[in-house]
């Protein structure tokens, strides 16, 4: 995002404080869960902003359309027991949505507004789109926008969020609405960009022009806010009946909003008083207009005004518009928050409901239940052989060390005495030291030569396989191996790779190959030693 340079700050400071007057604007109109007892559902799809989309300080490469362990849309499909798919991205706003659900909706001049927005790409498709109603035969537009084109979504992956990683616009409707249509939960999170960040960004472009008068500024600034406070509410109902056109039995629990201001000072990190809590009267009058419409529309509502969320720089920083925006985002806790919100407004589980897992049955909070290492970490951290990277944390995405691995098999060994000091000079005083002398009187390591080896460089995969087959005793194998990549493996260990494969306790990446020389994550140490231990 680029830095705005701003004009001194009681010029800014005079646009928030100008909050306070804008309840004329506007019609006025937590109880923690017991997520082992909600009712459990099949499917969940998540709709709404970055904040649905998990974007926050632990998360900074997060756009949207993916599983985010930290987000509440994990913590919700943990405790329903239902599969996920996130619908969020960063800047939605209702008429994203509400396009992207009515064929009948044209979002042309709203798609242009979008362009002082950051929506990655998608304000293109969805111009691009209402373009080609008026002109079919632009190349240009159709490419982007016939079902069948190249440039395709990716849902699920962090990968580069331009225009060309969606299948089309039309594709992109299609896996919108399927996703709707087989779920039987679905949490909607919007508001807060419609009126909030097309204001800021709006107002803020003009900031830079020292000949701008104050008051046309407050002006400007107070009339995008009523223009996105009354497209909100224009597009809400017409979005949520949109929803249920696809899928007239779904569960809809809508998440009102927070106050993305609450913490901000006006001059000093120091001061007593967040002016930013001026907002309250803004996100109080949109959050009862949700409330209220509840019954008409037939959706629950959860209350989440209290989100724990990051702080930030103060409002006369030249750098807040940029830091507000990172920064208003929740926390691990609040993200926490919000699921025990929306899980305390879903039904409790029926008796004839299958009995759930145990969403507290691991601490760590990027081990999800819906993900393919989920049993494997919790047969390893139960059996006590691997524990997280803090209470919380088990990290299954990181790479592994030679130490690691060589100690996770001495626990598997029954972290028998050592009294022998290490044989490797760089073992000595090391925290594995006994982990590591233990294995290599056992011929389960020889080092890396030069009397080392090397405990905290990370593991590879091949060399991973190898120390288990060296553990488990077995003979050298007969056979061959289909990887793609066999060619790769290194010739010592080659048959511990032909034992883990015949013995099913590998069987490669989902591409066809082996990556021997790739290193070895948690997750895949856990699968390996699960494998091993129950074949």
């Amino acid at each position: 995002m680029t830095t705005i340079h701003r004009n001194p700050a009681v010029r800014l400071l005079a646009l928030l404080l100008a909050v306070v007057m804008l309840g004329g604007l506007f019609v006025i109109g937590a109880q923690a869960a017991n997520a082992t007892n909600v009712k459990q559902y099949k499917h969940y799809v998540c709709i709404g902003d970055s904040i649905a989309a998990g974007y926050g300080s632990y998360a900074r490469d997060v756009r949207g359309f993916e599983i985010v362990p930290e987000a509440y849309h994990s913590h919700v499909a943990n405790a329903t027991g239902a599969s996920v798919a996130s619908l969020a991205h960063t800047g939605m706003r209702t008429v994203e949505v509400r396009w992207l659900l009515d064929d009948a909706y044209s979002a042309s001049q709203e798609a242009k507004n979008l362009r002082a927005m950051y929506f990655n790409g998608l304000h293109d498709i969805l111009y691009w789109m209402d373009m080609k109603k008026n002109d079919p035969n632009n190349p240009d537009i159709a490419r982007y926008a016939d079902k069948d084109s190249e440039y395709y979504i990716r849902p699920n992956t962090r990968a580069t969020l331009e225009p060309y990683c969606y299948k089309g616009a039309f594709g992109f409707k299609e896996y919108f609405r399927q996703n709707i249509a087989n779920a039987d939960l679905c949490t909607v999170a919007l508001g807060l960009n419609d009126v909030f960040l097309y204001a800021m960004k709006t107002t803020a472009a003009k900031l830079d022009d020292p000949n701008m008068n104050l008051a046309y500024e407050l002006l400007d600034f107070v009339n995008n806010m009523r223009v996105g406070s009354d497209a909100f509410r224009e597009n809400w109902a017409p979005m949520i009946n949109a929803i249920k056109s696809y899928n007239k039995n779904i569960e809809i629990v809508v998440v009102g909003m927070y106050n993305p201001f609450g913490k901000v000072k006006a001059l000093s990190s120091s001061e007593l008083v967040p002016i930013g809590k001026a907002a309250d009267v803004i996100v109080n009058s949109l959050n009862s207009y949700m409330k209220q419409q509840a019954s008409v529309l037939g959706y629950k509502y959860a209350d989440v005004t209290q989100t724990p969320i990051d702080d930030t720089v103060p409002f006369a920083d030249p750098t807040f518009f940029d830091e507000i925006v990172k920064d208003c985002h929740p926390t691990l806790e609040g993200h926490q928050y919000i699921a025990n919100q929306i899980i305390a407004q879903l039904p409790t589980r029926d008796q004839t409901d299958p009995v759930p897992v145990d969403p507290t049955g691991l601490p760590f909070y990027d081990v999800p239940k819906y993900e393919w290492f989920f049993n494997d970490v919790a047969y390893c951290y139960k059996n006590g052989l691997m524990t997280g990277m803090s209470a919380t944390r088990f990290a299954p995405n990181e790479t592994t060390t030679r130490a690691q691995f060589a100690t996770v098999l001495y626990r598997m060994a029954g972290s028998p005495a050592v009294t022998a000091s290490s044989p490797f000079g760089d073992c000595r005083g090391h925290w594995a030291e006994k982990a590591i002398t233990w294995a290599y009187q056992k011929g389960v390591v020889n080092g890396v030569g030069n009397n080392s080896f090397a405990p905290d460089e990370r593991i590879t995969r091949e060399q991973m396989v190898t120390m288990l087959f060296r553990y488990s005793g077995a003979s050298a194998p007969s056979g061959s191996l289909s990887f793609t990549d066999a060619y790769r493996i290194s010739g010592y260990a080659r048959p511990a790779v032909i034992w883990a494969v015949q013995n099913n306790i590998v069987s490669g990446m989902p591409d066809g190959s082996f990556n021997p020389q790739g290193y070895a994550t948690r997750a895949q140490l856990a699968k390996v030693l699960h494998m091993y231990l129950t074949k």
